[in-house]
Formats: structure tokens, C-alpha cells, sequence
């Protein structure tokens, strides 16, 4: 039983990371970001595809700080600015220029956002070409896990998927409900502590919001 408890509080702990806006884009920025690491070129296009999920989650939110939307954004904002060792807070040191570039690059076209039916919930292939190589990437299972690297079709970096590396949700299917609520009531509260300081977050973030022209200012119409 305690397997499944801590199974259950990694899934609460993955899904409660910091992140500079929503996650599905942070992810698609964060995969540019450590792609651009391999390249020593000028880029010439950049193409994104992924999952389903984040490609519909993804797309229509604003991306903070940046001033528009859209997985082809993220992506080039991840490439012109983005760190990947921030994690999730991969944008959080863009500046006007980063942006402006990152803008330039989806006005040209040189940005291509899509996704595929048949992949993991969560899925990101990035290819940056430059006038020098091709580097491609591959992030599945976890927002900020990278399964590979390939410059020039040549794998550089690969790390195969354990679960410390990220956690499967594949256990759930076999809990009823009835199941799956008395563990959850069983599980010591010092355990799960850590979700007060994201309740604490989005409550800020939510006072911000009201206070500004920001987002969809769903809040402040309400």
C-alpha cells in the first residue's frame, strides 16, 4: 500500500513543478531550449510536433512575459532565450530582444507547429535546422524529460526512461475509484505538505491577475 502512496504523491509532486505559465507550452519552450545547446549554426526553420494533448492545452493560452501565444512561439522563445537548466521557468530570463527575434522567426514562417494522433499524453518532437546541422529531440512521459538527441541523425544524447525519471500513470487503470479515494484519505498529511506552497502560488497569481491587463482576464470579467 505504501508503494501505491508514494506512486500517488510523485504523480501530485510531478504535476505541481513551478512553471512560467501554462506547462504544455513551458515544455515545447524548455525542448528548444536544451536542443539549442547542440547547434553551432544560424537557424533556418524550426519544426514542433506533439501530442495531441499539449498541442490542444497548448496553443491558445498566452505565454507570459512574451506577449502572445502558440506552441511555434514557445518553441522559437525556448531556442532565442530560453535556459533549459531553469526546468519549467525556462523563460524566465527572456528579455525584449529574445522575444522580438522569436516573434520574427513565426511572422517569417521559419516556425511550423503540429501533432500526431498516436503518442504519449505527453510529447514533444523539436527539430532545429541550421545552415550547418540538423538537431532533433525527443521529450515524452514528463514535461522537462528528454529521451534524445540527434545531430545529423547521429544520437549525441539518450537516457532511457525509468520511472525516477518520471511517473507512469499506468498503475491507476487497476484502482476502483472506492480504491483509490481510501488511499488517498490514508496518506499522512506531511506527505503531501508541499501542495500548500502551489495553492499559495496560483492565489498570488490569481491577485495579479486582477490587478492587470493580462491573459484573458477571464477573472476580472467575472
Amino acid at each position: 500500500m505504501s508503494d501505491i502512496e508514494d506512486l500517488l504523491v510523485d504523480i501530485v509532486r510531478e504535476d505541481s513543478k513551478p512553471a512560467l505559465g501554462c506547462t504544455e507550452p513551458a515544455a515545447v519552450a524548455f525542448a528548444g531550449a536544451f536542443a539549442k545547446k547542440y547547434i553551432t549554426g544560424k537557424i533556418e526553420n524550426i519544426r514542433v510536433i506533439t501530442s495531441k494533448n499539449i498541442f490542444k492545452n497548448g496553443k491558445s493560452v498566452i505565454i507570459p512575459r512574451a506577449g502572445g501565444k502558440g506552441l511555434d512561439l514557445a518553441a522559437a522563445l525556448g531556442v532565442t532565450g530560453g535556459y533549459a537548466d531553469d526546468g519549467l521557468m525556462v523563460l524566465k530570463h527572456i528579455n525584449k530582444q529574445d522575444i522580438q527575434s522569436a516573434k520574427d522567426m513565426v511572422t517569417s514562417g521559419m516556425v511550423t507547429a503540429t501533432y500526431i494522433e498516436a503518442s504519449p499524453s505527453i510529447y514533444v518532437n523539436i527539430v532545429l535546422r541550421t545552415d550547418k546541422e540538423t538537431v532533433e529531440l525527443e521529450l515524452r512521459d514528463g514535461h522537462t524529460y528528454v529521451e534524445w538527441v540527434k545531430v545529423n541523425g547521429n544520437v549525441v544524447y539518450h537516457i532511457p526512461f525509468k520511472k525516477s525519471q518520471g511517473t507512469s500513470y499506468e498503475f491507476l487503470k487497476d484502482l476502483s475509484i472506492k480504491e483509490l479515494r481510501q488511499i488517498c484519505e490514508a496518506i499522512p498529511i506531511e506527505k503531501i505538505q508541499f501542495v500548500t506552497d502551489g495553492i499559495d502560488m496560483n492565489k498570488n497569481a490569481s491577485l495579479a491577475g486582477l490587478k492587470s491587463e493580462s491573459g484573458l482576464n477571464i477573472g476580472s470579467a467575472l
